[in-house]
């Protein structure tokens, strides 16, 4: 039997948060980085490494021909798909789901969870209300919180939650008793019981929750935290994703500095004096042999090879293996060869199959969501009684009903083939029958207007006619006959 141990008020563990949150801080600076490279600044993180790695004058000379391709970019949309189809919601109380889904826009909420936990193995959501009396969901990535786990029994579940809040400015006396105005970062730290919030260097700020003293009023963690760790509640480091975002587009500047010196030829003279000589199409040169050598003097040429293709190979099989080893069927990068890789490359990662990663990711994200309509429940039930939601017109709700009754259907991943297979596969449904016209020019032009659609039907040579609009004919009586039984006609009393 496991003897849980006695938790202590957040007030006094103050201290040992901020010591965790030093601990790690390799963790969030990693998490920081490639938000920043996703966002797009990837320039300057290439910029250091060429500077770490290369001479400065050569340095100097190639650094305009930069590659900041931001393969991370490209990945995450690309994996980060679950959304792109709402999921079917059904619940008992269908009219508080539907509810939540708009005023809270949930699917874009969700859909930025889902890229934050490929970059960072983790996100969270904090539902609010805004100053301005809105519903709103904030999806908070992996360097804004922190998640401690204090149940023995279950070392995934978060019993407190810490979220940065970023720089405040706190007066302090220092020890030679000078007031001082400094800014300093802070905290707000939840239990199911309690909310407290804190500086940096520990002190309370009791001004901020004494409004609610200091308790919590939902009696829940009012965060949901997605988390890709299937053992700890702080996931490991997906150290690679970081560094093959750089390390790709470092290894393309690399082949293409090399390609442009590989233009130029370079020329040496032996025992000879050049006097001023030009690189230029129609300079005239004047040279002269060294001075007191009997040597003839003489000058050759040097042609700068570099094996361009071999390179690219490499390039390739790193990008594949690296697409690989996050669940993504990437085989037509390595079919590409010098010739192509500028269009090459983006067909081949618009041919990525990533539908075994979006299965997985899927299976998490209905979880998480249901932890969101719970807690929404929750929420919900406080809302009704603050001024602050007064417009909303909200209504009280079961939650243990909403809690039983959430299911959450995603449309199943399926492997994206290119338009030509697509039509392809059209016309053969066609000719065996399997569908009809209407059908399949609206799966190939999901985005056609009504009037697009008569159009493509007008230049087919054939009348539009919606499905089940068939004209019915007359129906003709048959002939009366001797074997034809009487109908006995009844009198209206």
């Amino acid at each position: 039997m496991i003897n849980n141990i006695q938790e202590k008020p957040l007030s006094d563990r103050i201290n040992g948060i901020l010591g965790q949150i030093e601990d790690l801080s390799t963790f969030y600076q990693h998490n920081e980085d490639i938000l920043d490279i996703y966002e797009g600044n990837l320039l300057p993180y290439i910029e250091e490494l060429m500077c770490e790695t290369l001479d400065n004058k050569y340095y100097s000379q190639i650094k305009h021909r930069i590659l900041p391709i931001n393969f991370t970019q490209k990945i995450v949309d690309k994996l980060a798909k679950s959304y792109s189809d709402s999921p079917l919601r059904m619940c008992d109380d269908q009219e508080f789901v539907d509810f939540y889904v708009e005023k809270g826009a949930i699917d874009s909420a969700m859909m930025l969870g889902e890229e934050y936990s490929y970059l960072n193995r983790g996100y969270a959501l904090k539902p609010k209300i805004t100053n301005a009396g809105k519903i709103k969901i904030d999806t908070i990535p992996y360097d804004k919180f922190l998640v401690i786990a204090d149940d023995a029994s279950d070392k995934t579940m978060p019993t407190v939650f810490v979220e940065f809040m970023g720089e405040t400015e706190r007066s302090i006396v220092d020890e030679q008793g000078r007031a001082q105005v400094l800014n300093l970062d802070w905290y707000v730290a939840y239990t199911d019981k309690e909310i407290i919030a804190f500086d940096a260097q520990g002190t309370q700020m009791p001004e901020i929750t004494e409004k609610i003293n200091h308790t919590n009023p939902i009696g829940a963690i009012p965060f949901v935290y997605g988390n890709r760790s299937v053992s700890n509640i702080v996931p490991k480091q997906d150290t690679d994703f970081l560094k093959l975002s750089k390390i790709l587009p470092l290894m393309l500047s690399d082949i293409n500095g090399a390609i442009m010196f590989q233009c130029f030829t370079l020329i040496y003279g032996i025992d000879v004096e050049f006097k001023d000589a030009k690189l230029n199409p129609n300079a005239i040169w004047e040279l002269e042999s060294k001075k007191g050598t009997d040597k003839t003097g003489s000058i050759g040429t040097l042609q700068p090879t570099v094996d361009s293709d071999k390179a690219m190979d490499f390039f390739k099989n790193i990008l594949a293996m690296w697409l690989d080893s996050k669940g993504i069927d990437a085989g037509s990068v390595t079919s590409m060869d010098s010739s192509n890789i500028a269009s090459g490359l983006s067909k081949a990662m618009d041919e990525m199959d990533t539908t075994e990663a979006r299965k997985k990711s899927i299976t998490y994200l209905q979880n998480e969501e249901k932890e969101l309509f719970v807690l929404l429940a929750k929420l919900n039930n406080y809302w009704v009684k603050i001024p602050e939601a007064k417009n909303l017109k909200l209504k009280t709700v079961n939650i243990e009903k909403i809690e039983e009754s959430i299911t959450i259907e995603f449309k199943e991943p399926m492997i994206k083939l290119d338009y030509t297979t697509e039509i392809g596969n059209s016309v053969t449904m066609l000719q065996n029958g399997l569908s009809y016209r209407e059908k399949e020019i609206k799966r190939l032009h999901p985005y056609a207007s009504e009037e697009e659609i008569n159009q493509i039907f007008n230049e087919y040579g054939t009348e539009r006619t919606e499905v089940g609009a068939e004209p019915v004919e007359e129906v003709i009586e048959p002939p009366i006959t001797d074997e034809t039984p009487e109908i006995e006609e009844t009198e209206e009393k």
